[in-house]
This record gives C-alpha cells, structure tokens and sequence, in this order.
C-alpha cells in the first residue's frame, strides 16, 4: 500500500477499515470525476462514475449507493431532480447527498435547500477536505442503517412480546372463575381490568363442605407478567389447600408459608379470605392487609367498611405470621363490596384520586335499590367516568356479593 493510499484510508475510516460503501461521483467533467473517484477508490469502497443524471439514477436503480457526489451543474436529469428523486424514492436508498457547488456563497443554501442535499462542498476544495466531508457522511450513512435495523428488530421482538402477552393474558383470563356457583344464598358478580396485557388481581370462589361457600381475593404487588405468575402460583396453592382448612385465618397463614418456601422474587401478596355459611349468613373472614370491603346493611340503609382487616402481607415480613378471624352476621337484602386498590387510587386526567369516600358514596346511593349486577355496572361506569380516558395505572378488580 502506497503512501497515499494509506494515508486516505486513515483519513477516511480510522475506525472502520473493513466497511465497504458504494459511491457514485456524478459529474459532466470527465477529468475532475475521473480525480475524485481514484482518491475515493484509495479509501477501499466502491466507487462507480456517472457524467449525467440518467446515468447517475440507473446506477442507483441498479446498484444502489450509500452516498452520491453530485455536482450542481450536472446535465441530464439535473443535480437537483437527482437529489430530490434519491431522497424521495426508497427504492433508490436514499443516500447521502453530497452538492459540489461553485465559490458564491449565495448558491449553498439555495442549492441546499432545493435539491434536499445533505451537504454542501466547494466545487474547487481539495481532496483531502473531500475525503473528510465522504468520512463524515458515510459515517451517517452507516449509524442511520444502523438505527434503522434496530428499529426493525425492535419492532420484531416488540410483535413476539405482544402475541406472547396476549397467550399469557388468555391464560390469567382461564384462571379466573369461569362460572359463578349458583347458591340460594347470595347472587355475586365481577369486574376485572388490567392495567396491561395481564395482572397480579386474582378473585375466586370455592365450594367447602357442610354448605359453606369460600371466597378470596388478593393484589400482588408490582404489575405484568411477573405479577401474573405469582398470582398463578397463589391460585394453584389455594385451590390446593382450602378444603383442609375450617378458618380463613389458617389458610392465610399456610399460603404465607408456602410462599416464603417457593417465591423466589420480592413480591408480596395482600388477601382476604372469608368463609359464609349459606344456611346461617354468617361471615367469617381474615385479612392479610388486603383493602377492607365495604358492607351495605340493608336493614340499616348504610354503608361501612369491615373492621379488623389489617394483617401482614403474604410474604412480607415472616414466615411465621399469624392471623386473625373476624365474624359477621349478614341479612337478607345485604352486599359485600370486594375490590382492590386499583379502584379508589384511580387516577382522573387532573391526577385526581376516586378516592374511597366517592366509592362509599356510589355504592350508598345504589345498593339497596340495584341487584349485584347492577351496581357493578354504575360503579365501573362511575369509576371509569372519573378516570375519563386516563390509562390505569394499577389493575381494577371489583366483586360483589348480595344476600338474598
């Protein structure tokens, strides 16, 4: 390798010797062309001529390039129309444009801003400052490719997560109850929305023996698919397991076990768990921190939230947590309010919180007059009325339980 040859590869690539770009050097002067295409050719890319602009579009056409060397007075299809179509035409590549202009300073910008070139240079400059001006512009060329595959990969991998998110929310939909267990002793319904393509909200119902009817619901926390999986886990083990258990409170103490021996992660859980016998209303419930449900008393027309709901998380502070029952006696005409907190920390567009008086309010205003579906659908419609086209930020579960 000659001096010369050594020393525009160095001034062209000092860091990417091995990458190979085609440039086209359209010019009518046969003699300054044929100058600038050797100097370029000494920089190791390929170099193709062109003395017009129909010459200059068939290459493209044909070839393709990653940058064009054109001067302003080529003939044909002028320097002008080449740059606009290059830059225009996908099927062209859309190289980098470099205008060979004459000395009026006049013509830059003019040139520049009609033809759509990327950058100017003096017709008259030396090969050296050609060399840099090629460098800086290939190294464009090269970093916008580059960018370009990244956003065609990312859209790829962003399509394989999204149908993933899609198999793995179908999923967290199957394992929420399907059909609701008919009992002469209360209606139920549910509401449930994640905040993404599945969630950490999980509800269910279990029939126990000796006429009892068990009822959970629970928020892990943090949001997505690693939610999802540890509310899986939950449900496994709880469907596992209720039937060996009289009092919700033991139930939550061995789930918590269970999860301090095979939950890996730091997610925590919040539940409640309540027992109702279906010949004698009595509600037996034990809560490990989960959101204390709201109780309508018909007899009494009001509404208030069950006490003694406070409780370590699952999996928050030991393995060895103990928890506490509490009982209630319903009545014909009452409703149990089950929700998580997704429902009063909703965000309205003003980043205003629902809040839990507005929801103790809907629900007052509407429980002795609506069966359990209906107050769900004006609780939902009241919620996401609130909210008023602001995205969740949390998962919305909602259940609701009527005595008959």
């Amino acid at each position: 390798m000659d001096l010369t040859s050594a020393t525009n590869r160095l001034l062209f690539s000092p860091n990417d010797e091995n990458a190979v770009h085609t440039i086209v050097v359209a010019e009518q002067a046969a003699q300054s062309r044929e100058k600038r295409a050797e100097a370029l050719r000494l920089t190791g890319n390929d170099v193709l001529e062109a003395e017009d602009g129909a010459k200059a579009l068939e290459i493209l056409a044909n070839r393709g390039a990653s940058l064009i060397l054109c001067d302003l007075n080529l003939p044909g299809a002028g320097a002008l129309d080449l740059c606009r179509r290059a830059k225009e035409d996908p099927d062209l590549g859309q190289p980098y444009v470099i205008l060979l202009i004459p000395g009026e300073s006049a013509e830059e910008p003019r040139a520049t801003e009609e033809a759509g070139a990327d950058e100017c240079l003096l017709r008259d400059c030396g090969v050296r400052e050609m060399l840099a001006q090629v460098r800086c512009g290939l190294r464009i060329v090269t970093l916008q490719r580059g960018l370009s595959l990244r956003n065609e990969q990312f859209q790829e991998l962003s399509l394989r997560l999204n149908r993933e998110l899609e198999v793995v929310a179908n999923i967290q939909k199957a394992l929420l109850p399907q059909t609701i267990p008919q009992t002469p002793a209360f209606d139920f319904t549910s509401f449930y929305l994640p905040s993404t393509e599945c969630g950490g909200d999980y509800y269910d119902l279990v029939q126990l023996p000796d006429n009892r009817q068990g009822f959970v619901i629970a928020d892990v926390s943090g949001h997505g698919a690693p939610a999802m999986v540890t509310m899986s886990l939950i449900r496994q083990n709880f469907h596992l397991i209720a039937d060996h258990f009289a009092l919700p409170n033991l139930l939550l103490e061995e789930l918590n076990r269970l999860l301090f021996d095979h939950l890996p992660t730091d997610q925590y859980v919040t539940m409640l768990y309540a027992i109702i016998n279906t010949d004698t209303l009595q509600c037996t419930y034990s809560s490990a921190g989960h959101n204390p449900p709201f109780w309508f008393k018909a007899a009494e027309g009001k509404t208030g939230l069950l006490k003694r709901c406070e409780g370590f998380p699952l999996k928050l502070v030991t393995r060895a947590a103990k928890y506490a029952n509490t009982s209630i006696q319903l009545e014909s005409g009452d409703k149990l309010v089950f929700y998580t907190d997704g429902i009063p920390e909703c965000f309205g567009p003003r980043r205003q919180l629902y809040g839990m008086d507005r929801f103790a309010k809907i629900i007052n205003e509407n429980a002795n007059c609506l069966k359990v579906t209906q107050l769900e659908t004006a609780i939902v419609t009241d919620v996401l009325s609130f909210a008023d086209g602001h995205p969740a930020e949390d998962d919305l579960t909602l259940a609701i339980m009527g005595v008959h």
